[in-house]
């Protein structure tokens, strides 16, 4: 059972949900599954799409009204990346970005971690999606699936 909450390359209770320094992923992006991160590599670049994957993979981003040094997205992709991903989808805009390996990846997850981080650190869907390497909407399905923390079971 890996222990996501120790490791310094992830997230501490009072920062943002995306880590800065997240590297893109080692293998190849499958840019054919999402018409967004398609978009988002045609206007930004193949770096920008493959930061926002590595950080945010899995999870929406949410671009702000006006871009500022300490704005999320200008902190994974730097500034010029993120006026041409603002200027293609617009402020205010909330963007769905792929864990980038398409459907059917096979990786399983720890799913007693992901409800003890939940339950007992206040994790949100979102932290943990982008910790465990998966969608938030995945991170929902599991927490629905587990038995209530009084049920005396032991969690999935």
């Amino acid at each position: 059972m890996e222990n996501h909450s120790a490791d310094p390359a992830f997230l501490s209770p009072g920062q943002p949900d995306c880590p800065a320094e997240a590297t893109p992923p080692s293998g190849a992006i499958d840019y054919a599954s999402s018409p967004t991160l398609s978009v988002i590599r045609d206007v930004a670049g193949d770096a920008a799409a493959a930061r926002l994957v590595a950080a945010c993979g899995g999870t929406c981003v949410h671009l702000p009204a006006r871009l500022q040094p300490e704005a999320e997205l200008v902190r994974l992709v730097g500034m010029e990346a993120a006026r041409c991903i603002l200027g293609r989808f617009g402020a205010g805009a909330a963007l769905r970005i792929p864990t980038g390996r398409g459907h059917g990846h096979g990786r399983r997850l720890d799913h007693g971690e992901i409800v003890r981080l939940r339950r007992e650190e206040g994790w949100t869907a979102q932290r943990l999606a982008r910790v465990f390497g998966c969608s938030d909407r995945q991170i929902w399905k599991i927490l629905a699936a587990a038995p209530p923390p009084d049920a005396g079971g032991i969690d999935r």
